[in-house]
């Protein structure tokens, strides 16, 4: 059970860090899927990210979440 003043200051709290970089790395897909016209696969885009960006992960991570959907690289047409 968690006190009715510990809920609303956790609510109001900024963002955990994690959550950030989620999200960040989310935007990064994102931006080179669509600067790759749709062509670019799992690889390239991880090298994109590593070579341009401050943002660090592995390959997997970037295969993953194109394969999950969860970055929503995929145009709406």
């Amino acid at each position: 059970m968690v006190s009715p003043s510990g809920f609303y200051s956790w609510l109001k709290a900024p963002e955990d860090a994690l959550m950030s970089r989620s999200e960040s790395l989310r935007k990064a897909i994102r931006f080179y899927h669509q600067r790759s016209s749709g062509v670019y696969g799992y690889r390239k885009i991880h090298k994109d990210i590593i070579e341009e960006t401050t943002l660090r992960c592995c390959r997997e991570t970037v295969r993953r979440a194109m394969k999950s959907g969860w970055a929503a690289f995929k145009s709406d047409t």
